[in-house]
């Protein structure tokens, strides 16, 4: 009698066991299926801001069309270079009032964007003047905002709620050098950029050695 007892239990701690697996096996997705269903650029690094319209990152999903770019209209970008605090030398000496002020050769940097565009057919426009910035939709005629060593509180209120609302509605944005050691204050702005800069260390002696040259940043730079 025992015996039989032991056989049944065995059995249905047998069948038991069979049906939890089969369970498990059905109401759990296994790592293939998670694997599937998972975008492959899952991750922090493209991970957008709903609240703020920010899309991170390069993938295509980080696009979005909405129709207020005609290409037979040619493309425009705005390249602001206001500084409220240490400048660049790059920049030379702070431009004047308005849009498009006289630039001589010690404006490096923005007169290298202007050759950049008339090199690639694109129009560029220039400013140090906060009040163009001032609403979305003088903002809109542009393709593209580009910061250009940008430096502390450079916006006001009104460009600041401007630049949100033009990025949320689909224009461009980049910065460049030390656009992101801009507005420590304005959580956007990091958020534009993934990050703030904030100091470096001092400039210290050493050899650049250019590997390869296959890339178009490091196709004209010398072996060292």
């Amino acid at each position: 009698m025992p015996k039989r007892r032991s056989t049944m239990l065995s059995a249905a701690l047998g069948a038991a066991l069979t049906a939890a697996v089969l369970l498990l096996s059905t109401a759990i997705p296994t790592t293939a299926n998670k694997a599937a269903d998972r975008p492959e650029d899952r991750g922090a690094q493209h991970l957008g801001y709903a609240d703020y319209g920010v899309c991170r990152g390069v993938n295509p999903s980080c696009y979005h069309d909405w129709g207020n770019v005609d290409p037979a209209a040619g493309y425009r970008v705005l390249v602001y270079s206001r500084t409220v605090g240490p400048r660049h030398a790059h920049l030379g000496p702070a431009l004047g009032a308005g849009l498009n002020p006289p630039t001589t050769e010690a404006h490096a940097a923005v007169n290298a964007l202007r050759k950049l565009g008339a090199d690639n057919g694109f129009a560029v426009d220039w400013t140090e003047d906060v009040t163009q910035l001032s609403s979305a939709g003088s903002l809109r005629r542009y393709n593209a905002v580009i910061f250009m060593s940008t430096t502390r509180d450079t916006l006001d209120d009104n460009a600041q709620t401007a630049l949100m609302q033009y990025v949320r509605s689909g224009g461009g944005f980049a910065g460049v050098h030390n656009a992101f050691g801009t507005e420590y204050h304005w959580k956007y702005e990091g958020l534009l950029g993934g990050a703030n800069f904030y100091d470096h260390g001092p400039y210290q002696p050493g050899v650049v050695r250019v590997e390869s040259r296959r890339d178009a940043s490091t196709a004209g730079l010398p072996r060292r």
